[in-house]
């Protein structure tokens, strides 16, 4: 005697919050892989655009005292076309008596401490030494690179404006 087996054949459906939950899981998933495929991407280039300061500086080596006074003004462009940095500085008897950054790509100063960001890091270095030749500044290696490129840049393009 042979006995039937009968099987529900018909699948069971997932309630709709497990859908939801899945769905929502995945997008979560490719987002966060994203995030990382642009984070990884900027510091790449951010670390691309030190290399490309640190090439157009060469062996530039710039005594201040050859300088004549006046106002300088120059900037270092990343890839031809985002400004990294941009300076102005003025230089009296071989001395800087000023050094202005109106712009300094990836210079932060979340503390609101003065002094702690980058660019003030370098224009601290600057003034105190009155000098723009500067060593590298810990935890500011990039902005030292774009503004030493920068200085390059002002000191190729000549006095603005005498004093």
């Amino acid at each position: 005697m042979l006995t039937k087996i009968h099987s529900n054949s018909k699948k069971k459906e997932k309630p709709a919050t497990v859908k939801i939950i899945i769905i929502v899981s995945m997008l979560v998933v490719t987002v966060f892989m994203l995030g990382i495929i642009v984070i990884s991407t900027a510091f790449n280039l951010f670390y691309k655009a030190g290399v490309q300061a640190d090439e157009y500086v060469g062996d530039f080596i710039l005594d201040t005292k050859s300088l004549i006074n006046g106002t300088y003004k120059g900037d270092f462009k990343v890839f031809d076309f985002i400004t990294a940095t941009d300076i102005e500085f003025k230089i009296k008897d071989g001395k800087v008596v000023s050094i202005d950054f109106h712009r300094m790509l990836g210079s932060h100063n979340i503390s609101g401490i003065p002094g702690y960001g980058s660019a003030e890091k370098v224009k601290a270095s600057i003034e105190r030494n009155k000098s723009l030749n500067f060593d590298a500044i810990s935890g500011a290696s990039r902005s030292t690179s774009f503004t030493k490129a920068a200085i390059k840049n002002a000191v190729m393009n000549g006095v603005i404006k005498d004093e």
